[in-house]
């Protein structure tokens, strides 16, 4: 029987030296019709036809690592008929698209399989100072409390949210909040005023900028997923704080 197999090399020279051969097949059969790509994290991705198993089925494997190392063939096909002749691609989001030929339906025609990419989802970014700081201040009542806010949404969070700041004295135990933002100031919301709103990216923005009284106190950044303008317990997250102090 005819035995035929895939091999690879690589050269990071232009072709003026080349790496050790690879063996990538290995099993009865006829192993041909390969399309290599690579994506934006140089990881390679190989697509080739085989009979192995009889008939003729398109295969993948791949190699996250500029192709030292290679992951098992993973068969892409499983039909009574001949899929043969397969061509790749990569798009910008890095997700693999396959055509080739197929005749399952009595006749040849072109076949389409994709895989998409799961990026993991990239946590909005929100973070408050005091003064610049990012905790541990300590003020006099002459000078000026300046919180400041950021924030880079990320896409995480859509439109209906509310976004607050919340300053709490420590020893009285008084809640003074902030939010939402409604660009380019923030708002002091009474508790039975209805907003709504959406976390957006804000460039660093200033909340407070005024002497207050003397006193121990904390502010928080927060995210409400229920968009309607008052605090809700059990929906808020607390996304980041900084403490200070204000002397007499």
């Amino acid at each position: 029987m005819t035995n035929y197999e895939l091999f690879y090399r690589k050269s990071t020279t232009g072709g003026g030296t080349w790496s050790w051969v690879q063996k990538l097949t290995d099993a009865e059969g006829i192993s041909c019709y390969a399309d290599i790509q690579t994506d934006s994290n140089d990881a390679l991705h190989l697509v080739w036809n085989d009979d192995r198993n009889g008939n003729t089925e398109i295969y993948y494997k791949s190699s996250e690592d500029g192709g030292n190392n290679w992951g098992a063939g993973l068969r892409l096909m499983e039909n009574p008929g001949s899929s043969r002749n397969p061509s790749l691609s990569v798009d910008f989001s890095n997700n693999l698209h396959v055509v080739w030929c197929d005749d399952r339906a009595g006749n040849f025609a072109i076949w389409y399989k994709n895989c998409v990419v799961e990026t993991p989802p990239v946590e909005p970014m929100l973070d408050i100072k005091c003064n610049g700081q990012d905790g541990g201040v300590t003020l006099t009542t002459a000078e000026n409390c300046t919180l400041t806010v950021e924030c880079q949404a990320n896409d995480m969070l859509g439109e209906r949210c509310d976004l607050f700041i919340i300053v709490q004295d420590q020893v009285m135990g008084d809640i003074y909040t902030y939010g939402p933002y409604k660009g380019p100031k923030w708002l002091k919301t009474p508790n039975n005023q209805y907003y709504t709103g959406g976390l957006i990216d804000i460039p660093t923005t200033t909340v407070l900028d005024m002497s207050i009284a003397a006193g121990s106190f904390k502010a928080y950044i927060a995210i409400d997923s229920r968009a309607n303008g008052v605090i809700n317990v059990p929906t808020i997250m607390y996304m980041d704080e900084v403490d200070f102090t204000v002397t007499e």
